[in-house]
Parts: C-alpha cells; sequence; structure tokens
C-alpha cells in the first residue's frame, strides 16, 4: 500500500493512520457529501494546513456494499479543486471562506473572483464541468448512482480524502470497513 500511495502522491509517503468503524442498518447516510481536512466549515482558521499535506485513503470493505447500501461516492477531480482552492487560501490569495460540506463548496467556487481564480488553475471547461456535474445537491443530494463505488466484501477504493465523497444509507445490511491512511514524508 505504501508504494501505492508514494506513487500517487508523486513523494514518499508514511503511514499516518489505520481505524476501522461499523455502520448499522440505517436510512440515513453514513455520511454526507463533505471534503476531509476542509476545518469543519469553521469560520476562523488561523493555521492553515499545507494542501501538499495529502492523504491517501486505502478504504476496505468487510461487508458488501452497493448503492443505498453502505457504499462510497467520489465525485472524480472534486480533490483537484479542492486542492488549488486550499492552496489559495494557504497562500493569502484568496480570502477563507468556510466549506465542509458539497452545497457550501459550490457556493464557494461559485463566487466570481474564486470561480476566475480556479479557471485560471484548471481550466476553462474543467470548473464548469463540475459544478455541471454536482447540481444534483440542491434537488436530490443523495442521487448518487454516477458516484458510487460498489463493492464486494473484500473490496478496496483508494482516493485522496481532500475530494467530495459520501458514505450512503445503509438500508439492508451493516457495514464494516478498515482504513488505511498514509500522508507524504516530511
Amino acid at each position: 500500500m505504501r508504494s501505492m500511495a508514494t506513487e500517487i502522491l508523486g513523494n514518499k509517503s508514511k503511514l499516518y493512520s489505520v481505524d476501522s468503524y461499523y455502520s448499522p442498518i440505517s436510512n440515513e447516510p453514513v455520511f454526507d457529501w463533505h471534503f476531509d481536512r476542509a476545518y469543519s466549515g469553521k469560520k476562523n482558521i488561523k493555521n492553515f494546513v499545507n494542501p501538499d499535506d495529502r492523504i491517501i485513503k486505502f478504504f476496505i470493505c468487510f461487508t458488501p456494499v452497493k448503492s443505498d447500501d453502505g457504499c462510497l461516492a467520489y465525485i472524480p477531480k472534486s480533490n483537484r479543486i479542492a486542492y488549488y482552492l486550499k492552496k489559495a487560501f494557504y497562500n493569502n490569495e484568496l480570502e477563507y471562506k468556510p466549506y465542509w460540506m458539497l452545497k457550501d463548496f459550490r457556493n464557494v467556487i461559485k463566487h466570481k473572483d474564486y470561480f476566475s481564480y480556479l479557471q485560471n488553475k484548471l481550466g476553462d471547461t474543467f470548473l464548469q464541468s463540475f459544478i455541471d456535474d454536482t447540481d444534483f445537491i440542491d434537488k436530490e443530494p443523495y442521487r448518487t448512482n454516477r458516484f458510487n463505488h460498489n463493492l464486494k466484501a473484500g473490496g478496496a477504493i483508494i482516493f485522496d480524502d481532500g475530494g467530495a465523497h459520501m458514505g450512503s444509507k445503509t438500508k439492508q445490511n451493516e457495514r464494516l470497513v478498515l482504513r488505511f491512511l498514509y500522508k507524504p514524508c516530511n
């Protein structure tokens, strides 16, 4: 896992944390759409984390997961937008605006100055494509089929936790996962 994390991060990596958690059967999502390491939406941040200190998660399911039954959903390329936004805050290029949930993130990046800044970093269509792909959040926040990762027991997904992700409802089965988190060596 470390060699894969090193390749993804582009730097030598180290194991940062290992944990597991259990989710009982529920009609509520395990976790709503959110961005890890986004200060949980706090308004006053004194010390910004260097956005280059990313975390790669290895998410291993001990139970099968599928749509509306515990799967993880991830919006591709959302980590790139979040990276440049965090970098702008870290370098004091843009005034910090809190976000943690997907809806708040969309509001921040749609603001004229932020949109322009990110568009210069990512290109003309990249940002607008993300906004179009995530317009479901205002109408059907749990319509995730396009982004779901259905897995058999023992299956895994590897992702940058700086991107938008959620854990779906566990309507039929309990969910048990094991996570390995890797970050760059300093």
